[in-house]
């Protein structure tokens, strides 16, 4: 094989690899996040996604959204409250109670 094949072949071996890169980058799943959706929703980022935004967990929009691609229809389940805690008893100390003074 000559050195001109041989170029020939780097160059198309670049070339298919450059085309798989780009099909894999236009597939990817991390290519639906998109930061200008922000801009245009108004929302922020954490509004579908916890965490970086590449690390594909979702909130409970993020999940709506990457089902119909809309946020259009999404109703936020009502979200429960908290419990509280037990109230703690505070030691009465009634101001009203005097204390004797001491005899000496």
């Amino acid at each position: 094989m000559d050195r001109e094949q041989k170029v020939k072949r780097f160059r198309s071996a670049i070339s298919i690899g450059m085309i798989l890169a780009a099909a894999l980058a236009a597939t990817s799943q991390s290519s639906l996040a998109n930061p200008d959706f922000t801009k245009k929703s108004g929302k922020k980022c954490v509004h579908c996604h916890t965490g970086e935004w590449s690390s594909h967990k979702y909130t409970e929009a993020g999940e709506y959204y990457k089902q119909h691609s809309t946020l259009v229809g999404f109703v936020p389940k009502p979200q429960q409250a908290p419990e509280q805690p037990a109230e703690q008893k505070v030691a009465e100390t009634p101001k009203d109670k005097q204390t004797a003074p001491k005899k000496k």
